[in-house]
């Protein structure tokens, strides 16, 4: 539409049409507005999905594969370097500069996490500290447009059926945050946001950083036993 009105505007400009007013400004006022991502994978797709990342191998299938284990942005591991990680601990702990609330966010790890991570950083030495990426861990992982496309003719591949509902990287953590919820039942709501990450402007969160990581672990527990086969 912008490109439109701006057509419209250089004709005015230049002579070419008699009229002196744009039809077209203003016009998006009167759209509906686009309705905000409500893609939520269900169970069985989300496990097409953990199959499927297994074939593209790394760095995107163990990425996508931690998506589903921890419901983390796609950009928090495409950023995540060594020095985040604590697998005795069972931990990712994400800084302030790369997380979007500006805050250091503390991610309990599940097994199959840990073990993936474990997998990665034996068979996959790097020069620099980026656990995923394509320049050797140099620079962080970039190429999830493509990435997406690839696994989604892998999940046609392995089910016959083309994906026709569209989704993106992203959603997988609404996915994730869904069905935690839905496995915590009333009262789960908190917990999640605390998984998520999502902002608390409390004196006490400040402090509190590492807080509810137990209760937090057993939840994404709880969920990764429904997601594996």
């Amino acid at each position: 539409m912008s490109i439109l009105r701006r057509m419209i505007g250089w004709a005015i400009d230049e002579g070419k049409i008699s009229r002196t007013d744009n039809p077209v400004s203003g016009l998006g006022r009167n759209l509906p507005r686009k309705r905000e991502r409500e893609r939520v994978l269900s169970l069985d797709e989300a496990r097409v999905v953990w199959q499927a990342a297994r074939a593209l191998g790394y760095p995107f299938g163990p990425a996508y594969q931690l998506l589903l284990l921890t419901g983390c942005r796609p950009g928090e591991w495409s950023n995540c370097r060594r020095s985040s990680l604590d697998l005795k601990q069972a931990l990712l702990v994400v800084p302030a500069s790369v997380f979007k609330s500006q805050h250091v966010h503390v991610v309990p790890l599940v097994k199959e996490a840990v073990r993936i991570l474990q997998w990665v950083l034996t068979h996959y030495a790097q020069r620099g500290d980026y656990v995923f990426s394509g320049s050797s861990g140099l620079k962080p992982l970039v190429g999830w447009p493509k990435a997406q496309q690839r696994l989604l003719r892998e999940i046609c591949a392995q089910t016959g059926e083309r994906v026709t509902v569209r989704w993106t990287p992203h959603d997988l953590r609404r996915t994730v945050a869904t069905h935690m919820a839905e496995n915590l039942g009333t009262g789960g709501e908190q917990l999640v946001r605390k998984v998520l990450g999502h902002s608390d402007g409390s004196v006490t969160a400040i402090y509190n950083r590492y807080g509810y990581v137990k209760e937090m672990r057993a939840a994404l527990e709880q969920w990764s036993r429904k997601l594996l086969p």
